[in-house]
C-alpha cells in the first residue's frame, strides 16, 4: 500500500501537468474514460497473447506486458489527484506541489477505502478502470498534438 503512494508521488512529481490534465479529463468525460480503461484492461492481454504466438512478436509482447503492468499500477494516480482536488478544493496552490498534495490526500483516501473487506477490492478495480482510461485519453491528446507539430514542420 505504501508503495503506491511512493510510486504515485514520483510519477506526479515527474509529470504533474499530465496527471492534473488527466484528472480534469476524468471530471469532464467519466464515461469515455471508463470505456477506454475497460477496453484496455480486457483487449490488451488478448493482443499480447496473439502477438506472442510468433517468434518476431515475442519481444514486442514482453515489452507490452511491462508497459501494461506499469500502467495498471499507476492507473489510479489520476483518480487520486482528482479525488484530492475534490476534497481540498482551492486550498491547494497550482503546480507541482499542489498536484503532489492532491495526490497524497486522494491516495490516502483510496488506500483507506481499499482495505475495507468486500468493497475495497471492487472500488480499487473501478478506480483503476477510470484512472487508466483518463490517463490513456490524455496521452492520446498529447500524441495527436505532437503529430500535428511534426506535420506542420514538414
Amino acid at each position: 500500500m505504501f508503495g503506491f503512494l511512493v510510486a504515485g508521488t514520483v510519477v506526479v512529481a515527474l509529470v504533474p501537468r499530465l496527471m492534473t490534465d488527466a484528472a480534469e479529463l476524468l471530471r469532464e468525460r467519466p464515461g469515455h474514460s471508463a470505456l477506454v480503461g475497460l477496453g484496455w484492461i480486457i483487449l490488451l492481454p488478448i493482443a499480447i497473447v496473439v502477438t506472442a504466438c510468433t517468434i518476431i512478436g515475442l519481444p514486442l509482447a514482453f515489452l507490452t506486458v511491462a508497459v501494461y503492468g506499469a500502467l495498471m499500477y499507476i492507473g489510479r494516480v489520476p483518480l487520486a489527484v482528482w479525488l484530492g482536488k475534490r476534497v481540498l478544493g482551492t486550498r491547494v496552490r497550482v503546480g507541482r506541489i499542489g498536484a503532489i498534495i492532491n495526490f497524497v490526500v486522494g491516495g490516502l483516501i483510496l488506500l483507506v477505502i481499499g482495505i475495507i473487506p468486500g468493497i475495497g477490492p471492487l472500488v480499487m478495480c473501478i478506480t483503476t478502470v477510470f484512472g487508466l482510461g483518463a490517463l490513456l485519453l490524455r496521452l492520446q491528446v498529447l500524441r495527436e498534438a505532437q503529430s500535428f507539430r511534426v506535420r506542420s514542420i514538414l
